[in-house]
């Protein structure tokens, strides 16, 4: 069971959830982190390196376009309801910029493959 596991790859798991007391949703990415080995070596390539240089620079970019410290964890509800300290100097993102931050960190996410986000 574990070696088929293994020969399928792995990939790394971010899962967080939000709720407003009536609604709850959790939104899921996926990194790969071991891929499938080639059948000749069987060897599983650690992928994990070149995922993360992806995310960090789309935080960087998060941070040269909106402000948003790379050291700050994004939550999606601080966002949404401008509750936030994003901004360039700990300033609070709201409104139009904070929906433009929020489409434009969803829509960014092209370092990971197809179907991960």
């Amino acid at each position: 069971m574990v070696l088929r596991y293994l020969w399928g790859g792995l990939s790394t798991f971010y899962a967080d959830e939000s709720d407003d007391k009536f609604i709850y949703t959790i939104a899921c990415v996926a990194i790969p982190t071991l891929e499938k080995p080639n059948l000749i070596s069987r060897v599983l390539a650690i992928s994990w390196d070149n995922y993360l240089a992806g995310a960090k620079a789309w935080r960087k970019s998060l941070r040269d376009r909106f402000g948003v410290p790379a050291s700050k964890e994004l939550k999606g509800s601080s966002i949404a309801t401008g509750r936030n300290s994003y901004g360039v100097g700990g300033t609070r993102i709201q409104g139009p910029e904070a929906f433009e931050l929020y489409r434009y960190a969803l829509n960014s996410l092209s370092f990971l493959p197809e179907g991960m986000t």
